[in-house]
């Protein structure tokens, strides 16, 4: 295996005298009430717990489906998170992408922003992909990535590029070599978010993120006793012929101080010191032979 392995790579395993600290009074998030009975699904996507929303401000409605979850916020109209995992598979099950978007029902009515799309070239960007999940869950977790709470505006050039790219990257590459890789994705916002009108939804619009953030993690098939972990930041001006370069890794305490989120919640102090505080020093890249 061969991740160019970095500081935020280490052998660790949590000792009787390891402390946590998250805070679950600082997180501003409700699981949905028509999720409560898939609640038990939550640890299967999210490592070491769903991410945590420290804003106050915007209470975040959490979303368990059958191949992944969100954190969905009514006041930005759109995903803030996204946790899903992948493995290698030695056979791949892949079925045709769906023709439409479905609002969400399990938001209120006014949380809801239609199905159409956005205008000034943003596409509806799925922040969980419909080709991981249509691989590794089947049909019907399939169509839940095309709910609009799985879907943020994205510029078509990121959207159709490099982010398309790694998605199909993270499956075919990381997950087939190293076999589960955890992602955590979904969108950065400026301090005064532009707006973006939805195309024949009348009077709907949605702020922009500036950026998207991707976080993958990989517990080398082990649970807790060793991780990579890569993060990754993309401005919505990312070129479509754009390759992964160091230019794109951003720490996760940085990630975490843009988005108001607290990624890994149930991580000890001595492993966000660890994991959390320094850039991966590569890019992510698997070996021939492997």
């Amino acid at each position: 295996m061969n991740h160019i392995i970095s500081i935020t790579t280490v052998v660790m395993v949590f000792g009787a005298g390891s402390t946590f600290a998250a805070d679950p009074a600082d997180d501003h998030s409700t699981v949905a009430p028509a999720c409560k009975d898939l609640e038990y699904l939550s640890t299967l996507f999210a490592f070491h717990g769903r991410p945590h929303n420290l804003d106050a401000d915007r209470p975040v409605t959490v979303l368990i489906s059958h191949g992944y979850m969100v954190g969905f916020s009514e006041a930005r109209k759109q995903p803030v998170w996204a946790a899903y995992r992948v493995s290698g598979a030695k056979r791949d099950t892949h079925y045709d992408r769906p023709p439409f978007f479905h609002d969400d029902l399990r938001l209120p009515e006014s949380a809801r922003i239609g199905t159409a799309t956005f205008g000034g070239g943003f596409d509806r960007g799925h922040m969980v992909p419909n080709f991981a999940i249509n691989t590794q869950y089947g049909k019907l977790a399939q169509m839940e990535t095309f709910f609009m709470s799985n879907i943020c505006p994205q510029k078509a050039n990121l959207n159709q590029g490099l982010w398309a790219r790694l998605e199909h990257t993270i499956v075919d590459e990381y997950a087939s070599a190293w076999g589960h890789i955890w992602v955590l994705t979904g969108p950065i916002f400026g301090d005064a978010p532009t707006p973006v009108k939805k195309l024949k939804d009348k009077g709907v619009t949605v702020p922009i993120p500036s950026h998207f953030f991707l976080i993958l993690v990989d517990t080398h098939g082990r649970q807790d006793r060793s991780i990579d972990i890569l993060g990754l930041k993309f401005p919505q001006n990312t070129p479509r012929s754009a390759e992964l370069t160091m230019d794109f890794i951003e720490s996760v305490d940085e990630l975490e101080r843009l988005t108001k989120l607290n990624f890994f919640p149930r991580f000890s102090t001595r492993r966000q010191n660890t994991h959390e505080k320094e850039k991966a020093s590569e890019v992510w890249q698997v070996d021939e032979e492997e």
